[in-house]
């Protein structure tokens, strides 16, 4: 039996940079992309908001500058509004976004602390219909 042949990368609407050329390069030559971090670290929870609170949280400690980003706080109020129009909570249009692009295989992402087991994303009867792949964040 051949064995598998992967890449893992991480990706999420936020970090994008894979889809130039690591994607188009697994596609080709026939691998599987089993991507990490398509809810950017929980960015893309809406837990952190551009103007609120800082929540105490352990990922506060060791990535500060990642959930307190402008630049990508920016880019998370911007995708509520297309998440709420697709009728969907933000966290399913991030998993949505990463699983539905043509080049990746799979996704995972971690489940931490007292939202785990919440809410679970039933891919298969999610479409994105709005214009999230075509939008640079």
């Amino acid at each position: 039996m051949e064995r598998f042949r992967t890449e893992q990368p991480t990706y999420s609407i936020l970090n994008r940079g894979i889809e130039r050329e690591v994607l188009p390069a697994c596609r080709r030559h026939g691998m599987g992309t089993l991507v990490w971090g398509p809810l950017s670290m929980g960015l893309l929870t809406g837990r952190y908001r551009k103007g609120g609170p800082e929540p105490r949280t352990e990922r506060m400690h060791w990535v500060p500058r990642h959930l307190t980003d402008e630049r990508k706080l920016d880019a998370v109020e911007r995708l509520i509004p297309l998440a709420e129009e697709a009728g969907m909570p933000l966290t399913h249009l991030a998993m949505t976004f990463a699983i539905t692009h043509p080049g990746v295989t799979s996704a995972t992402r971690r489940r931490t602390g007292a939202r785990r087991g919440r809410s679970p994303v039933r891919p298969a009867r999610l479409c994105l219909q709005v214009p999230v792949y075509s939008a640079r964040m």
